[in-house]
């Protein structure tokens, strides 16, 4: 019996070596399986991300490739027009001559086999509101009045077209038509945005061609190298000569600039003196004073931080020049106080320009240099791209000012620092609120001063450094109410074991109350006891003794027979 257990218990430990062995064995395989997946699935990470990083790579190529040019589909395109007068001058690839339309308005269809992406549309003289319709869906436009106006067919309608309408509501000119396909539309084509809400600099002219001329370079690297905001303002109206104002969107648009320009109401009037000047314009109903009072308003209006305007002295001496800079040096006086020309303080609130700076003024003096080359013009230098610029205004080219440009003969101008008479290097500080210019000898109009875009970069750097720190505060008061919540429950935690460890004790004393009474029941209980112990006591030894005599007795008369029997047997 006792083998057959030892059997039995060898037996079990044999089963129980086995179970462990066998779920070591899974283990294991359940390991290296685990390993294989981890692998698998690494491997299958890694060729995701090189499939990404490859796609990244491939899309950023295709970035780098230039996006698809839009073609010119003018000719190709079936165009009717109602309305018009001399409409043939509408796709004529010509601004010099312009169809015209009654009071009654026009209208022009274009349809095209190939989808059109933009239009561009030269008004020929002032530009209004009309109306762009394809199929179900209507448009207005001109908004901003621009006479040289770019129609973003895709962007209006969210798809190409085949076929368009435009209508001319009322009274308008049109010189030129010109649809393109979908794609990028070429450099010169003109895509205009409103003049700036606040402007870096303005640059104040008598007319629209001195832009190019005795502020050459200015343009192109402050507003096309630098890409400030720079809005030009000119003071003289030359919408009552057809081709000018053409010629200033023209040039200006190759100079750089990306904001329409705005133009004053006064004519253009040539004179020799400022007095002469004041006395001209006054015959025309133009006083000196609405002069000053229409550069106010622009100061206002564009709060420029650099305001830069003709010599006092009018370059070579015209008067319009000379008003034009002295006006500027009224306006700055009196801009900021809202008393003066209340109208625009009221409509533009008032504002102090920081720093004015005059062509060839004798105080605070820099010397500006226009022949670096440019990377936003390829390698040109400002002052060559203030030439091609000016190449623009061919309605002026008959003056003396083409060979003060371009030199002549053997003695080309191809740079700034060539031209020694009316200098467009030169200019002096007329009036500050930041200090006066330290580098005087490569100068800067933005010395000691901060563009919008760059106070908006430092504000919105501002908001994120605010931002990230109450992100930081929110955490760590996070953290805090986390502690807290953490203390106050480990605080509850200790109060329960408190009133636990307080119902132990109140009930290890009742424990001992109850053996205490136990301890001091009545005597009298005690002396009942303990004389039924004496009794027990006595009654049982006794009981026993006579037990064991009986048994004594007993047994002595059965020897007494037994031996009375056999003595007489014998």
């Amino acid at each position: 019996m006792r083998k057959l257990s030892n059997c039995k218990k060898a037996t079990k430990e044999k089963s129980t070596r086995l179970i462990v062995a066998f779920l070591a064995f899974l283990m294991i395989v359940s390991t290296v399986v685990s390993m294989n997946v981890f692998t698998v699935a690494k491997a299958a990470d890694d060729d995701i991300s090189i499939s990404s990083a490859d796609t990244a790579d491939s899309k950023a190529a295709e970035d780098d490739e230039p996006a698809e040019l839009a073609e010119d589909i003018t000719k190709s395109c079936e165009i009717d027009s109602s309305g018009f007068n001399n409409a043939r001058y509408l796709t004529d690839t010509s601004i010099e001559k312009y169809a015209s339309s009654s009071s009654d308005g026009a209208t022009v269809t274009i349809k095209s086999d190939v989808p059109i992406g933009s239009l561009y549309i030269v008004f020929g003289k002032k530009a209004g509101e009309w109306i762009f319709s394809a199929g179900n869906i209507q448009k207005m436009c001109g908004k901003y009045g621009f006479l040289h106006e770019f129609v973003d067919v895709v962007e209006l309608t969210g798809e190409h077209q085949t076929e368009i309408t435009l209508t001319f509501p009322g009274k308008h000119t049109i010189a030129e038509i010109t649809v393109f396909s979908g794609g990028k539309v070429p450099d010169n084509v003109e895509r205009w945005e409103p003049p700036c809400e606040k402007a870096d600099l303005l640059l104040l002219t008598a007319h629209s061609d001195d832009e190019h001329l005795f502020f050459a370079g200015i343009l192109p690297y402050y507003a096309g190298e630098l890409g400030y905001e720079v809005q030009v303002v000119c003071m003289s109206d030359h919408s009552y000569e057809y081709i000018r104002p053409h010629e200033m969107l023209e040039g200006l648009w190759v100079a750089g600039v990306r904001n329409y320009p705005v133009s004053g109401y006064f004519p253009d009037i040539y004179s020799e003196s400022l007095t002469e000047a004041m006395s001209k314009f006054s015959a025309k109903g133009y006083s000196t004073d609405s002069f000053v009072e229409f550069v106010v308003q622009m100061l206002r209006r564009f709060r420029p931080k650099v305001v830069v305007s003709h010599d006092l002295k009018g370059e070579y001496g015209h008067g319009t020049h000379m008003l034009t800079a002295y006006a500027l040096t009224e306006a700055v006086a009196v801009s900021a106080d809202a008393e003066k020309y209340p109208d625009s303080a009221e409509e533009y609130g008032v504002w102090d320009v920081p720093k004015t700076y005059l062509h060839l003024y004798g105080e605070g003096k820099i010397t500006m240099i226009w022949d670096k080359p440019l990377s936003a013009f390829g390698g040109k230098t400002a002052f060559a791209v203030s030439q091609d610029a000016f190449r623009c205004h061919k309605s002026q080219h008959w003056t003396w000012f083409y060979g003060w440009m371009y030199g002549s003969g053997n003695n080309k101008i191809k740079e700034a620092s060539q031209i020694k008479k009316h200098s467009p290097m030169y200019f002096g500080l007329y009036r500050t609120t930041v200090g006066m210019d330290q580098n005087t000898d490569d100068g800067d109009f933005f010395e000691n001063i901060k563009t919008y875009g760059e106070e908006k970069a430092e504000e919105e750097a501002a908001a994120r450094e605010a931002l990230a720190r109450l992100e930081s505060e929110r955490a760590e008061r996070e953290a805090a109410e986390s502690e807290s919540r953490r203390l106050e429950s480990e605080r509850a935690a200790a109060e329960s074991e408190s009133r636990r460890l307080e119902s132990e004790r109140a009930a290890a004393e009742s424990e001992s109350r109850r053996l205490e009474s136990e301890q001091t029941e009545p005597d009298e209980g005690k002396s009942a006891s303990g004389k039924q112990g004496v009794i027990i006591a006595i009654t049982i030894p006794a009981a026993t003794a006579i037990m064991y005599g009986a048994v004594a007795i007993n047994t002595n008369a059965q020897n007494k027979k037994r031996k009375r029997f056999n003595k007489h047997k014998r």
